[in-house]
């Protein structure tokens, strides 16, 4: 039984893929993981600094240079649907640059009050990085 409803499963599947597959080449349809590639004149140049912040944010963890290119967004493309997140992110990063040049790391973390263990792990949650 297991044996048959497997074959059943593999083939329905398999069948499913197929037919996905050809409705794609037969449509001629060439598609691309790049969100640029479905944007027109300004939308996609500014998601193009968009895309630079994130990845300089994700990849090196700079803030200051990450906000300079979300504030560029928002200055050089107002109309855009990036442009008020850009605004909003550049402004944080910005704050947090600001906290960071006058945060100080205590020696021990282990040694602080509970008080001051919750303020030191709030702190560092701005360095989780977690994107599949």
């Amino acid at each position: 039984m297991i044996l048959i409803v497997s074959r059943h499963y593999a083939m329905r599947h398999s069948f499913i893929a197929l037919l996905l597959s050809g409705v794609c080449i037969c449509s001629g349809a060439t598609w691309s993981m790049d969100p640029a590639s479905r944007l027109k004149g300004n939308e996609r140049e500014a998601w193009k600094a968009f895309f630079a912040g994130v990845e300089c944010l994700q990849e090196q963890g700079d803030r200051q240079r990450a906000a300079d290119f979300f504030e560029q967004v928002a200055k050089e493309f107002p109309e855009t649907r990036y442009a008020t997140d850009s605004k909003e992110l550049a402004g944080f990063l910005r704050q947090m640059v600001e906290e960071d040049k006058q945060w100080t790391a205590p020696r021990d973390p282990a040694a602080l009050s509970v008080e001051g263990r919750i303020r030191y792990h709030t702190y560092h949650l701005r360095d989780v990085n977690c994107y599949p």
